[in-house]
């Protein structure tokens, strides 16, 4: 599935001052990589993030909030949390980009319907959250809604992979 992703990189966390036309080298790139996903007010934080579906069309963007979203309430949802700590980052061999993967937790990112009561109910995509769901971190759209009608059906988030590319400013 081809996933929208929108990233969310909060104040304080990366500070980059360039002249027009400068592109940042590697070095700076696997910096910046390596701090957001070590960072311990965010991806990193000891109380974990929180992986939330949504039942409601919403568009990705920075501007996001939690409380605008409409969180997924089938029987049997709850909210999942990645690994607690550091995240992976690493550079992806093909493009050459620092990219911080977020380390699912045992079982993945998945969710499961345990009734049919609550259903039918259409999710549209997810959100990733700070433990208390005051900033939105993360949030995507499933190239197709998926529509849940029964017990026993999952859905899958996949693994997420945030890219950090630094481009020519000007």
């Amino acid at each position: 599935m081809v996933e929208t992703i929108a990233l969310l990189f909060l104040a304080g966390i990366v500070a980059l001052i360039a002249y027009a036309g400068m592109v940042p080298g590697a070095v700076i790139n696997a910096t910046i990589n390596a701090k957001i996903a070590a960072d311990t007010t965010w991806l990193a934080n000891v109380a974990a993030s929180k992986m939330h579906l949504v039942a409601a069309p919403f568009t990705p963007s920075l501007a996001l909030t939690y409380a605008s979203l409409t969180e997924a309430s089938f029987t049997g949802y709850a909210s999942v949390s990645p690994v607690v700590g550091a995240q992976t980052a690493a550079t992806d061999p093909i493009t050459g980009l620092p990219v911080i993967f977020l380390n699912p937790p045992v079982g993945g990112f998945r969710f499961t319907t345990t009734s049919a009561v609550g259903l039918p109910q259409t999710i549209y995509g997810w959100v990733l959250t700070d433990n208390v769901n005051a900033n939105v971190l993360a949030s995507g759209l499933f190239s197709t809604p998926i529509v849940l009608t029964l017990s026993g059906q999952i859905i899958e988030v996949p693994d997420l992979l945030f890219t950090v590319n630094a481009v020519a400013l000007s």
